[in-house]
């Protein structure tokens, strides 16, 4: 993944992650879907524009994030606090050390950021509440999120992150949030 990419990960981990206590978004879906979201255009390259699709199995609490980069992909579980970020090219997956910083695990309390309302939108034909916050290292962060927990915009101040430009709802392949056969897992940094 470039630079770019992963802190785009991470902070779609993050805000995740950390709303579980207050009035606050509904941060996990609460049914399948699959979203695919703009991620600005590529600096340099006029006209190009990135896309990263997400794909979420809600019953099992997981999400796979295709990122624009070929050949990789990264499974997050959130009920184990595992992600796995897989290379197709070696068939390699590099699980994250790090990752139960960031994931809420059950029994296992978080510090949680504080999130206020700041008004109502509409992206991809679903409406969404606009919420801020502040990420782990104080950057305000807005997030326009649906009733039923499907993240539509990420905002840092005025510059999107990422926006949801298709949204799909329905039965996902189970197989797709596994590690295929032939991968071998090891440790990340």
């Amino acid at each position: 993944m470039r630079p770019g990419e992963s802190a785009l990960v991470a902070a779609l981990a993050f805000s995740i992650s950390t709303a579980f206590a207050q009035e606050r978004p509904l941060l996990l879906p609460t049914r399948d879907v699959d979203i695919t979201y703009d991620l600005g255009s590529v600096p340099g390259s006029p006209g190009r524009v990135l896309r990263q699709r997400v794909r979420w199995l809600a019953s099992d609490r997981k999400m796979r994030i295709d990122p624009p980069s070929p050949g990789l992909f990264a499974i997050i579980d959130y009920n184990t606090g595992r992600m796995i970020v897989l290379r197709a090219s070696d068939h390699l997956g590099l699980e994250s050390q790090s990752v139960d910083d960031i994931m809420p695990r059950a029994g296992r309390p978080l510090a949680t950021p504080t999130y206020v309302r700041r008004g109502q939108d509409q992206l991809a034909g679903l409406s969404c509440t606009d919420w801020e916050m502040r990420d782990g290292g104080g950057t305000p962060l807005s997030l326009c999120i649906t009733s039923d927990g499907v993240l539509l915009r990420v905002r840092s101040g005025t510059r999107a992150l990422a926006t949801a430009i298709a949204v799909h709802f329905g039965s996902q392949d189970v197989a797709a949030f596994q590690i295929p056969p032939g991968y071998r897992v090891q440790p990340g940094p």
